[in-house]
């Protein structure tokens, strides 16, 4: 029988190596043991994950606790996976608050006169423009003050803190791990030109000094066209990332759309 709850990962960081290796000319070339295929991960690591993550980061929502709170501020990195690296903080995850079963149960609010209804009816509509009118008046509006590398805080305009004994959930940018599973499969295009172009600029970096070498017997051309292409491309690829991280096509950058 079918195993209906078992796929095959989108991103697959051994196909990217694979892919790069083929397409930059790499398979017959005797590379050093420091630049070997095996040891590309760690370019991507240092070099391609943090720029790419910079324009578009992986969003994680974590819950913040009192218990998290120290010296007038929220450290932001008691719930977060092990070993992530937090970029800053997007929004608080209002989306959390409207499954709390204390909102919505008995209408949109709490009506004074048919509280034990379960139903929406037009009180619901009615109370819901008279709350969001009387809101409007009081509202101080409540803002994060984020302080890098882990630290928050929530204050009202006129600075007060806000939320200091309940819990919340607030969204944080990370760093992209390693294993490409956090990369919307739609991006990978975009991150394999930029790996490609880092991993190119690595070997390109070395194999430059060893080109057209003299010897004994012949002169050295390593035919290295292919791999300096792709090392002179990387301010392009970026410039493009940096153009296109401000739209819709990121999921988690913060943006205010009109019509």
């Amino acid at each position: 029988m079918a195993d209906y709850f078992s796929n095959t990962p989108a991103n697959r960081l051994t196909n990217l190596l694979n892919k790069t290796e083929r397409q930059l000319g790499l398979s017959f070339i005797p590379l050093p043991d420091s630049l070997k295929k095996d040891t590309w991960p760690e370019i991507l690591q240092d070099t391609t994950l943090p720029t790419f993550s910079r324009y578009f980061p992986n969003g994680y929502t974590t819950t913040i606790s009192p218990d998290c709170y120290r010296n007038g501020w929220y450290y932001i990195d008691q719930n977060v996976p092990k070993g992530s690296i937090i970029l800053g903080v997007s929004d608080l995850d209002w989306q959390e608050y409207r499954v709390e079963p204390s909102y919505g149960r008995y209408g949109i609010n709490f009506s004074t006169y048919d509280f034990m209804s379960r139903e929406y009816n037009m009180d619901d509509v009615a109370f819901s423009q008279m709350s969001a009118d009387i809101c409007s008046l009081f509202d101080n509006s409540i803002y994060i003050e984020y302080k890098a590398p882990n630290k928050v805080r929530l204050v009202s305009v006129q600075g007060a803190p806000v939320s200091q004994h309940a819990p919340f959930p607030l969204k944080i940018f990370l760093q992209h791990d390693i294993n490409l599973m956090t990369i919307s499969p739609t991006m990978m295009e975009a991150f394999e030109r930029l790996a490609k172009s880092d991993i190119a600029m690595a070997v390109y970096q070395y194999l430059k000094f060893y080109d057209s070498t003299d010897t004994t017997y012949a002169t050295i051309d390593l035919k290295l066209d292919t791999i300096r292409e792709w090392a002179e491309k990387r301010e392009d690829i970026v410039k493009e990332l940096e153009e296109a991280h401000v739209s819709t096509a990121n999921e988690f950058q913060p943006i205010m759309m009109t019509v």
